[in-house]
């Protein structure tokens, strides 16, 4: 599982943002690309909406991104088939000089996960383990 980067700091701008959920501590990073990274490794994923009975699991997740551009999104498995995975991309926000884009990363089924994160060219990849049960 990924863990925060103890001597890579974040810009400048990010530096006045505490953790944002409960979920996400330290930052993991680079040039591109700015995360939160799960406690232990671990995001806690739903049903989307609050539907019992989707046979899908959501994870609401930020990204910081420090280049222009467009971020696209994907993740594989490692632990066993990946097929089903998408995301959902909100409008860009802020908090002061930081600029962040909201996502809904969307899991077929919970498991070992590596997820990437592309702008301008550049990504940010981090390992998960996605969890149906918050403890």
């Amino acid at each position: 599982m990924t863990r925060p980067s103890p001597r890579a700091s974040p810009p400048p701008q990010l530096h006045a943002i505490d953790n944002f959920t409960f979920y996400l501590h330290g930052w993991y990073g680079n040039s591109a690309l700015w995360v939160g990274v799960p406690v232990r490794g671990v995001l806690p994923a739903v049903h989307p909406y609050g539907t019992a009975w989707a046979s899908e699991w959501g994870t609401k997740f930020v990204w910081w991104p420090i280049m222009h551009g467009t971020l696209t999104i994907t993740a594989r498995r490692l632990d066993g088939p990946s097929a089903g995975f998408h995301s959902q991309l909100s409008n860009p926000g802020h908090i002061g000089r930081a600029r962040f884009i909201p996502s809904g990363l969307i899991w077929p089924a919970p498991g070992c996960w590596q997820v990437t994160g592309s702008v301008s060219g550049h990504s940010l990849t981090f390992v998960a383990w996605i969890t149906t049960s918050v403890s």
